[in-house]
């Protein structure tokens, strides 16, 4: 599974949950790769960075912090 294939996974299995999910496509999405949306119970967004964790691709603190950053923002 490429990148691309694993941001739609991603986006998938948020919809399965019953969220409404958009995948990005600009190369400058400043990291985030689903946005997703849900009006029930309430209002809800989430901005989600996909992340796989593999031999030959460590996710580390650096990334963490990063993604945490956009909280704050």
């Amino acid at each position: 599974m490429d990148d691309y294939e694993f941001e739609h996974f991603i986006g998938d299995l948020w919809e399965e949950m019953g969220w409404n999910c958009k995948i990005s496509t600009a190369s400058n999405d400043k990291g985030i790769d689903v946005r997703a949306r849900k009006t029930e119970p309430y209002e809800q967004k989430a901005l989600i960075q996909a992340k796989r964790y593999g031999e030959g691709n460590k996710v580390g603190s650096p990334d963490s912090q990063k993604y945490l950053s956009f909280k704050h923002q």
